[in-house]
């Protein structure tokens, strides 16, 4: 039983591809444009992964490694 190819999927070639350079143009702007007080996304971002990595190395410091025989 032959399937059945209609010509439809040639005519939504490259459909996908738009879409992710739309997405990822918007992302871009979000990411990377400042808002109206000046801040911009990307560096709030980096500045709370600083500080939450230098919350968990500090936390980490005080662990206790050694263990009673």
């Amino acid at each position: 039983m032959p399937l059945n190819l209609s010509p439809q999927p040639r005519l939504q070639r490259g459909q996908s591809s738009v879409e992710y350079l739309t997405v990822s143009a918007f992302a871009a702007i979000v990411l990377l444009v400042p808002d109206d007080s000046g801040n911009v996304v990307v560096v709030q971002l980096a500045n709370a992964i600083k500080t939450y990595y230098n919350a968990f190395a500090y936390a980490l410091s005080y662990s206790s490694t050694i263990t009673p025989f």
